[in-house]
């Protein structure tokens, strides 16, 4: 069992080609046909679409949730589906903003 706190607290992670100022997501678990993360973004969402279905469960804060272009509030406590490919980002995030992440496959 993990919280909150704990699976934010490493984060950012080493940076990256995608991630330059370092990676804004903590992989929790990773099994065959699930992942879960804690995704906690600060400046700019530099996601792209993903091979698996996704969602979002939003921890803190709040933000702006773009899929296909079309902006969504999403913040705390509530939930968000991205089906796979669907190109989506979060913008004009609150500073402590975070989201709980689980991928699955169809």
């Amino acid at each position: 069992m993990i919280g909150l706190a704990e699976a934010i607290a490493p984060l950012p992670l080493a940076g990256s080609t995608q991630w330059p100022d370092g990676s804004w997501f903590n992989t929790l678990m990773d099994r065959p046909g699930l992942s879960v993360m804690i995704f906690a973004p600060r400046g700019v969402d530099r996601q792209t679409s993903h091979e698996r279905d996704e969602i979002y469960i939003g921890a803190r804060g709040h933000a702006t949730l773009q899929i296909e272009g079309k902006a969504r509030s999403f913040g705390a406590g509530q939930i968000a589906f991205v089906p796979r490919l669907v190109q989506h980002r979060f913008v004009t995030m609150s500073p402590d903003f975070a989201a709980w992440v689980v991928f699955v496959d169809a």
